[in-house]
């Protein structure tokens, strides 16, 4: 494993970041469940994706004590990045390919008071599967605006709007995913330090969302839970 990182402060409101990677990266069956349990686990071959080189830089602007921006150029190319294909009956196989990624991730941060923070994010990605077109289940462009207010002592609020762009579900990029918007909201109340009741809602639009092939997610969703610290 190489790697290297390094920072400057060009003055209180800016600083540039670089870093570079070049090594092996941890990829195990619990990485794979989780990224789609819909993985045919008679053909399942497990392998450990390479980083020839993993090049990044950025800058954070910090304008003001309540407004933080980021940006950022990230490089990636990668030999046996996991890739999905459909193996039928709603399964799905996962091989090994030399990719290369490029994104633009970008950050806007505005803490509105002391009781508000709203946060906007974007990423547009380029992700391409060597002799082969666009990586499959990899949407181009990524947004989301997040609201989060505390009400009260212990009892805050997230408002989540996401936005995630069209995929292609194989890799002669013949198959598509449409594109889906997503709201979300959630509300934590502490009960007592050791008690936390939350509220959670998905999909309040109702979109159609896929994010595997065949797989409709659910609609509206609603979720309740108490979680207790010990």
């Amino acid at each position: 494993l190489i790697q290297g990182v390094v920072d400057w402060f060009l003055n209180p409101d800016v600083t540039f970041t670089a870093s570079v990677r070049s090594g092996l990266r941890p990829y195990s069956f619990r990485q794979i469940l989780d990224e789609n349990p819909y993985v045919a686990d008679t053909s399942l071959v497990i392998d450990v994706p390479y980083d020839i080189v993993d090049l990044q830089v950025g800058v954070v602007v910090h304008p003001h004590a309540r407004l933080t921006a980021t940006a950022a150029l990230r490089l990636q190319q990668r030999d046996r990045h996991p890739v999905w294909r459909d193996a039928g009956a709603g399964m799905f196989n996962i091989g090994y390919h030399r990719a290369t990624v490029v994104r633009l991730p970008a950050q806007l941060r505005w803490i509105i008071s002391g009781a508000d923070v709203l946060t906007a994010d974007i990423e547009m990605v380029s992700a391409t599967v060597a002799e082969y077109d666009v990586l499959p289940y990899q949407p181009s462009l990524r947004a989301a605006l997040v609201s989060d207010r505390t009400w009260a002592p212990g009892i805050a609020s997230t408002v989540r709007l996401v936005y995630v762009g069209d995929r292609w579900a194989d890799l002669a990029n013949t198959a598509s995913l449409s594109g889906y918007i997503d709201l979300q909201a959630a509300v934590r109340y502490d009960i007592t330090p050791l008690w936390q009741a939350s509220l959670e809602a998905r999909n309040l639009l109702g979109s159609d969302i896929v994010l595997w092939n065949g797989y409709m997610e659910r609609g509206l969703f609603v979720n309740a839970s108490v979680l207790w610290r010990f």
